[in-house]
């Protein structure tokens, strides 16, 4: 079937005179998750993975994608007619290298602008242009016109998050955001990120999966603050309590707005808004490239924030700790599978009344799946959960008040002596880096290596980042910040931004482990003075460790002194959520370990 749709794609790339299609894993609004209607690269490629681009010509087709993805993609282009481009391994060619050596003078390369950001397409063109390749921006989405029976556009209704949840008011937060534009003399500012608009106008949907966002654009000036929206999206509660902040207008109606707009002076940010925005409004105005503000305000959480997300950690903790007293029980006994197990987790949640959904899919990984960093099972995928292997759980859940991201690794039956080695390898660097404190100006990139270190001198590492930023009932994955080789190194951590730390190990065929923790920046009191302020690490996640992966030979006295003291805090903190049985195998499996 996928054969089939790319030679109808290659057929009206010979009908437009084009060498090659550009086709992003994105949509409009740079989001990670896409609605049904957008997911262009998965319907022609196959590959459902959240990162990844692809470009087909008649010659060759090709999916880039980074070292999370490498083994699903191996597995999903299989007789796709794709080739797997491994991104970050030397001398594998990012996508304008590859496309310079296959093509040159006269040939034409196009791309949809709107799925491609200013800062993406101006670089794309620099490059092409050496080769003298004509990069063209081609409106009319070429997949598009290939798709039958394609998904409709979502519109379901948006509802109000109460200013007690959010912490501060959709008008203040707007007030912060025309002071910016008076700051930088400026008069409007475009929005495209959807978590952005969420957060600013203290309102949540449901547009895309795992995600509490509704699809949209926003305009806002001095005096003037716009919302483009699907139509029947607004209901009228919503509008009439609004009505004196936001104008909601509807999204189809947003380019015809756009030309509209002349002499003014634009603030656009290079890496969030479309190349299709700035190619709209370049002419008749002056542009401002500056990043969005609402960015970096968003990561900066407040107190009432900071407090919920304990409140939601705890809440979540208790159900994850439920989940695993559940599995170690069951998997022996009563065919548990990926999928199963993946079920109950959410059952346990779904106790919560302030449960909203899942904030991404899990990654529920047995044995050999859990070398696979971002392995998504299916109902086709899914295997037994038996005895004697490792059982990799990333999952974390929406609350109306927080939002969680977790992972825990378990041993089902016995471990052998090489995974507790490695395993707590993994807790030695997810230790010193949640215990390290660091002055002020320090970004995520500079304590990176911390939380590597023991692997690294074996020999080891792992091919994705220590952390991200996780949003307030927002999405999962968030910035500016981050603790990564790659991204963050422009954005040092502050006072409540909230990170995951997640250091991890994956031997390729056999098993995959992965320690992740929710924290929030802090300041250190003990080590600031007067001329030099440090900041620290709060823990979020309230979840044992699987002590029976706990090898002690390889710890320190300081980090058996940080595990006791974590497992009595968790005990402390989720005692009263569990019944006897649960508490029961609590104590065991949180049991002080011995220097």
């Amino acid at each position: 079937m996928s054969l089939k749709k790319l030679n109808l794609l290659k057929t009206r790339l010979n009908e437009k005179g084009y060498s090659a299609y550009i086709v992003p894993g994105t949509d409009p609004h740079g989001s990670e998750y896409l609605p049904a209607i957008w997911q262009r690269r998965q319907f022609i490629t196959g590959f459902t993975g959240s990162s990844g681009d692809c470009v087909i010509s008649n010659s060759e087709c090709g999916l880039w994608t980074d070292s999370r993805y490498y083994l699903q993609a191996e597995e999903q282009l299989a007789e796709s007619g794709f080739t797997l481009f491994r991104q970050g391994i030397a001398g594998v060619p990012d996508i304008s290298e590859w496309l310079c050596s296959q093509f040159s003078f006269s040939h034409r390369v196009a791309l949809d602008p709107q799925l491609v950001s200013i800062q993406k397409a101006e670089e794309l063109q620099q490059k092409l242009s050496q080769s003298n390749i004509e990069l063209i921006f081609d409106s009319e989405n070429l997949i598009d016109n290939i798709w039958e029976n394609r998904p409709s556009f979502p519109e379901k209704p948006v509802f109000i998050l109460s200013d007690e949840i959010a912490g501060k008011n959709a008008d203040q937060k707007l007030k912060y955001l025309r002071q910016q534009l008076s700051n930088m003399e400026s008069d409007l500012i475009i929005l495209s990120s959807l978590d952005s608009i969420a957060w600013l106008t203290n309102l949540r949907g449901s547009d895309i999966p795992y995600n509490p966002l509704f699809i949209s654009y926003a305009v806002v000036s001095e005096t003037t603050a716009k919302i483009y929206i699907g139509p029947t999206q607004v209901p009228d509660h919503v509008k009439n309590a609004r009505k004196d902040v936001w104008d909601f207008g509807n999204y189809f109606d947003f380019e015809k707005d756009l030309i509209s707009i002349s002499g003014k002076r634009v603030w656009l940010d290079k890496g969030k808004n479309s190349y299709w925005i700035y190619l709209l409004i370049k002419n008749n105005n002056s542009i401002l490239f500056e990043k969005n503000p609402v960015e970096y305000y968003k990561a900066l959480k407040s107190e009432t924030e900071i407090k919920n997300m304990i409140k939601a950690h705890t809440i979540d903790g208790s159900a994850v700790t439920k989940f695993l007293c559940w599995l170690q029980k069951e998997s022996s006994t009563n065919g548990v599978t990926e999928l199963s197990a993946a079920k109950k987790l959410e059952e346990f949640r779904r106790q919560a009344k302030a449960y909203q959904n899942d904030s991404f899919h899990p990654i529920s990984a047995f044995g050999p799946h859990g070398a696979i960093v971002h392995y998504s099972h299916t109902k086709e995928s899914s295997i037994p959960i038996t005895e004697n292997g490792l059982y990799l759980i990333d999952s974390g859940a929406h609350y109306l008040f927080g939002t969680t991201d977790i992972t825990r690794t378990i041993a089902i039956g016995q471990a052998s002596s090489e995974q507790k080695e490695m395993y707590t390898r993994v807790l030695k660097g997810f230790i010193h880096l949640i215990t390290t404190s660091f002055p002020q100006g320090t970004s995520g990139s500079q304590l990176d290596v911390l939380a590597r270190q023991y692997l690294w001198e074996i020999g080891l590492d792992y091919g994705h980042g220590t952390g991200h930023g996780v949003g307030y009932f927002l999405n999962v994955h968030e910035g500016p910040q981050a603790i990564s080789p790659s991204r963050g190194w422009d954005t040092p951590l502050k006072p409540f931004m909230v990170c995951s730390i997640e250091p991890g190990f994956y031997k390729t065929g056999e098993y995959g482990i992965r320690i992740e923790n929710l924290v929030y920046v802090d300041v250190d009191k003990e080590l600031s003075s007067d001329s030099n302020l440090f900041y620290c690490f709060k823990n979020l996640t309230q979840c044992p460790f699987d002590s029976n992966l706990i090898d002690s030979k390889w710890l320190t006295a300081f980090e058996i002194d940080f595990i006791n003291q974590y497992h009595q805090q968790v005990k402390i903190n989720l005692e009263k959520y569990l019944n006897a049985h649960e508490n029961e195998w609590l104590e065991k499996i949180i049991r002080p370990i011995e220097c």
